[in-house]
């Protein structure tokens, strides 16, 4: 009997030896080195938290053979992990290389947000496909460069009169902190009505509203949550907090001692 626990043991270690491989599998190609056409804000392990505003889905991730789910005041979240060369998807036009990122979906359930899924080790043009971020070759997803002019000629190359999807793309930057994309299909061929908002200095997406008719309507509008500041991660400002309180506490004791 013990040498079937030992045997049983031995084979729990292995598996979560192999677990922790799997997971970690392909981040030695990352580089959390910032490329130089993105911003010097960005850092790797940030996590930025999307409340959802409307979701109609599920989301095939069909790379994953899963699917994404969340509704409305649900949450999606990204965690970027570092940058590398977009290799599953060569034929899309994005900047190499690429952010890198985990995606999680939650949904409401009683005033209670469960998770639904995570996807590991996802370039962001393999998220913006897959959640209709983006149109044709050009899927910015959640975090894009910030060398604007070369994402404007990019956005506007990958609207081809002749495609399958053809449609126009306008850019609206009334607001200087801001750039707004909005690509609409051709009536004739389709649907699809894409709006994303990104941050102009960090490249990160504030506000994305989608929606394409492919079988069925998919639509997903989300709302970058205002505790997330481009830039800064949940830990600095964390640690800013402890430090007020410490200056606040040692201020009062020597206010109390300080009897001139």
């Amino acid at each position: 009997m013990r040498h079937f626990k030992k045997i049983g043991m031995i084979f729990l270690i292995l598996l979560g030896i192999g677990s922790i491989f799997q997971a970690t599998n392909g981040l030695s190609a990352f580089t959390t080195t910032l490329p130089d056409h993105y911003s010097s804000l960005l850092t790797a392990n940030t996590t930025y938290n999307y409340q959802v505003i409307e979701f109609n889905g599920p989301v095939n991730w069909w790379t994953e053979s899963k699917y994404l789910y969340t509704n409305q005041s649900g949450e999606i979240s990204i965690t970027l992990l570092g940058f590398a060369n977009q290799s599953a998807f060569s034929w899309v036009s994005n900047l190499n290389p690429v952010p890198f990122c985990n995606i999680t979906s939650k949904y409401l359930d009683d005033g209670v947000l469960k998770k639904n899924v995570t996807f590991v080790n996802k370039s962001t043009t393999e998220i913006g496909i897959m959640l209709v971020l983006g149109y044709n070759n050009y899927n910015p997803g959640f975090i894009t460069s910030v060398n604007w002019t070369h994402e404007k000629l990019l956005a506007n190359n990958s609207v081809d009169p002749m495609g399958w999807v053809p449609g126009t793309v306008t850019f609206d930057e009334s607001n200087p902190a801001q750039i707004k994309m909005l690509f609409k299909q051709d009536p004739a061929s389709g649907n699809q009505n894409t709006t994303l908002i990104y941050n102009k200095e960090t490249g990160v997406l504030i506000y994305a509203k989608t929606e394409i008719f492919i079988f069925n309507l998919y639509r997903l509008e989300i709302q970058l949550k205002e505790s997330n500041i481009p830039g800064y991660s949940i830990e600095i400002f964390g640690l800013l907090s402890i430090i007020a309180v410490i200056v606040i506490v040692l201020v009062k004791k020597r206010n109390i001692f300080n009897t001139k």
